[in-house]
C-alpha cells in the first residue's frame, strides 16, 4: 500500500479505509464465516468491523501490510465470538411453550390459566360497562389505577373514611352483576 500512496499521492482517511475494505473484503467474510453460518450475520460482523477499524486509521496508517492483515482478522475474529456469546445467551433465554407449560412450581402460570385470566378481564371490562358510571369510576381509579382513599375521597366530594363503605356497596354490586351474567359460578 505505500507504494500505490507514493504512485497516487497521499490517500485520505475515507480513500485508505475504502480502499483497505475493498482489498481485503473477501479476507474478512472468509474469516467471519469460520465463526458464523448465517451470511447476513457475516456482513453484520463486517460492518461492526469496518466501524471499529475506522476509528483506529491512524493506527492502520502505521502499520505494515502484513500487521495491517492480522489486525483486520483479528478485529473480525473477536467480532464473531461476541456475535457467538451474545446469540448463546439469548438461545438460553428462549423457551418453548411445551417446556413452560411442563414446568410446576408455586409461580407457574399455565396458557390455560392465563387465557382463563384473559377471559375474565374481558368479562370485568364488561360488567364494569354496565355500571352506574360513580360506582365504575370508584373501582376502576382503586383497582386499576392505584388510587389511595384521600384521592378518592377528593373525586367523589365525600370524606376518606366513607371511601371504604363505597367501595365495598360498589364490588357487591359488580359481583351481583357478573353472577347474575352467570361470569362467575358460585360455591
Amino acid at each position: 500500500m505505500q507504494i500505490e500512496e507514493m504512485e497516487k499521492g497521499p490517500m485520505s482517511d475515507q480513500e485508505f479505509i475504502t480502499h483497505t475494505y475493498k482489498k481485503y473484503e473477501r479476507l474478512m467474510y472468509y474469516t467471519a464465516r469460520k465463526y458464523n453460518s448465517n451470511s447476513q450475520t457475516c456482513e453484520d460482523v463486517m460492518q461492526e468491523a469496518l466501524i471499529r477499524l475506522i476509528k483506529k486509521v491512524e493506527l492502520l496508517r502505521t502499520l505494515n501490510e502484513y500487521a495491517l492483515i492480522n489486525y483486520i482478522v483479528v478485529t473480525i475474529r473477536n467480532l464473531s465470538i461476541d456475535v457467538l456469546k451474545k446469540v448463546g445467551v439469548e438461545q438460553q433465554k428462549v423457551v418453548s411453550i411445551s417446556d413452560v407449560e411442563d414446568k410446576s412450581g408455586p409461580y407457574h402460570i399455565s396458557l390455560d390459566d392465563t387465557l382463563i385470566r384473559e377471559e375474565k378481564g374481558r368479562q370485568l371490562i364488561q360488567v364494569l360497562q354496565e355500571m352506574d358510571p360513580q360506582d365504575r369510576w370508584l373501582l376502576e381509579c382503586r383497582y386499576f389505577l392505584d388510587y389511595d382513599d384521600e384521592q378518592l375521597a377528593n373525586g367523589l366530594g365525600c370524606q376518606p373514611r366513607s371511601v371504604r363503605m363505597k367501595l365495598t356497596r360498589a364490588r357487591r354490586k359488580a359481583l351481583k352483576l357478573m353472577e347474575g351474567c352467570g361470569q362467575i359460578g358460585t360455591p
